[in-house]
């Protein structure tokens, strides 16, 4: 189960954890599936069911999956900070109660791929409903998350994929830093096989292969 009460903190925002026992997140995560930023995205993955108890059921698979609270890999709430000081709140308050005031803007995701093909390193996802984007949450949120994971568990290799055609995420993870390396077929990434950008941290080697990406056609 989920700690409630653990995050990483960014100037403006809250990373916590996504709980298939929160119905407001459950519902947030369903809500995020179903934008049209979201269904292009996932046009052709395979991925269809963008219901409550499925956005549930993915949270529940992942938490186990990626034993996050291990690894660090995983699905995170973004939330923004409370427009008041954080000195007016009692230090003795839980999260939990924070977050429940706080409003929510978007998912960052870093996790290890499960399907056949996938790579050993995790790979970095972001979602945010319409109205919060272009505001630079994203781009912090990842910012804090990568961080968090470089300095926290030891992590140094860390991918990210988008559509060759989507500029907009394409932007976002050279601000991040990440290097784009080639566009190719991959594998493991979704049920099917499909047509994706493929970008990298800086450091990582030249051979993907290394990182458990099959070989380029």
């Amino acid at each position: 189960m989920c700690d409630p009460n653990w995050r990483i903190e960014t100037p403006r925002l809250y990373l916590s954890y996504l709980s298939s026992d929160n119905d407001s997140h459950c519902a947030f995560v369903s809500e995020l599936w179903n934008t049209s930023s979201m269904q292009k995205a996932n046009k052709g993955t395979g991925f269809t069911d963008r219901g409550l108890e499925a956005a549930r059921q993915r949270l529940s698979d992942d938490w186990k999956i990626q034993d996050q609270a291990v690894t660090g890999f995983g699905n995170y709430l973004v939330t923004l900070k409370p427009p008041l000081p954080e000195s007016s709140i009692p230090a003795d308050t839980p999260f939990s109660d924070i977050e429940k005031d706080c409003v929510k803007v978007g998912i960052i995701t870093m996790k290890r791929r499960v399907h056949t093909g996938g790579s050993d390193a995790p790979d970095l996802g972001f979602a945010f409903s319409p109205e919060w984007q272009g505001k630079g949450y994203a781009t912090e949120a990842a910012r804090g998350l990568i961080k968090w994971l470089e300095e926290e568990k030891g992590v140094k290799a860390m991918f990210a994929y988008t559509s060759p055609t989507n500029e907009d995420s394409k932007r976002l993870l050279r601000r991040l830093g990440f290097e784009e390396r080639e566009t190719r077929e991959l594998k493991g990434v979704a049920p099917n096989v499909i047509q994706a950008t493929v970008f990298a941290l800086p450091g990582m080697d030249a051979d993907l292969t290394k990182y458990g990406l099959e070989k380029k056609d």
